[in-house]
C-alpha cells in the first residue's frame, strides 16, 4: 500500500514518511483507508507504538508522518527470528 522513507523535518529530527503509492491516490476508498490510519495512530499515545505527527498532501501524494524507530522492520525480524511465541496474558 506504501513506501517508507527516512527524512528530516525542518529542525533536523529524523523522521519516517509512509506515502502512499501514486497508483492508489486515485481510489477514493483506499485514500479514506489511509486517513483513517492517520487519525486512529495520531490518537494512541503507547510506548509501545510509533507516534504519529501529521499528514502530508503534496504535488498528488500523501504521506503519514512519523517518528524514525532504527532497527530492522517486523519482516526482517520474523525471517529472522521465526513466528514469534503467543504471550499469555498475566492473571
Amino acid at each position: 500500500m506504501g513506501e517508507v522513507w527516512r527524512g528530516h523535518d525542518q529542525s533536523g529530527r529524523v523522521l519516517a514518511f509512509k506515502l502512499l503509492l501514486p497508483e492508489l491516490t486515485t481510489d477514493e476508498r483506499i485514500v479514506a483507508r489511509f486517513m483513517r490510519e492517520r487519525s486512529v495512530l495520531t490518537r494512541i499515545q503507547s510506548p509501545f507504538v510509533v507516534k504519529v505527527w501529521d499528514l502530508v498532501a503534496e504535488h498528488g501524494l500523501l504521506a503519514i508522518v512519523m517518528d524514525f524507530i532504527e532497527g530492522s522492520d517486523l519482516r526482517q525480524y520474523l525471517r529472522s527470528r521465526g513466528t514469534l511465541p503467543r504471550r499469555r496474558r498475566p492473571p
